[in-house]
């Protein structure tokens, strides 16, 4: 047998339920990591030049069949932009088969659905991990606040900040 190694990568699992709290499915993945948090800014930004696209098509008159094959280009890019974000294919566990544009018995389209239920999720992950970050960095520079420890000959310390 193999020998083993174990990392924590900061890799949470979330279960994914419908209204009626049936579990449709899982997704696992750091929502601490920057990486993902880039990776996430740049989901958000292209979720919503779709969005725009679309207000604007539908602003302008144009039929509604006509608007399908944008809403379709937009729903696949949509969704191979969440895979991008989470380094994962979780688009079919978050969207299933259906278009996110798709609308639900809220009134609101898959897509909000889905944001709102990873937003709070993302955002409270992204603040506790820059949180311990400084506690971390703090705990490493502390013992250098306020003296002239580490500084090369001649150099003056900075003053202490004051809160």
């Amino acid at each position: 047998m193999p020998e083993q190694i174990v990392l924590d990568l900061g890799v949470k699992t979330y279960e994914i339920k419908d209204p009626d709290g049936t579990v449709t499915g899982t997704v696992r993945f750091n929502p601490a990591d920057p990486g993902f948090a880039g990776r996430w800014q740049q989901a958000e930004a292209k979720i919503e030049s779709y969005r725009q696209r679309i207000n604007e098509m539908q602003a302008s008159g144009v039929p509604e069949i006509d608007q399908w094959p944008l809403l379709m280009d937009a729903s696949d890019a949509i969704k191979n932009t969440f895979d991008y974000a989470f380094g994962a294919p979780v688009s079919q566990v978050f969207f299933g088969g259906y278009s996110a544009f798709a609308l639900t018995a809220n009134g609101h389209t898959v897509l909000e659905n889905v944001l709102e239920g990873i937003a709070p999720v993302i955002e409270k992950a992204l603040k506790s991990a820059a949180k311990k970050a400084q506690q971390r960095m703090a705990g490493h520079t502390a013992p250098y606040q306020g003296t002239t420890k580490g500084l090369a000959p001649g150099q003056a310390a900075a003053p202490a900040a004051q809160p």
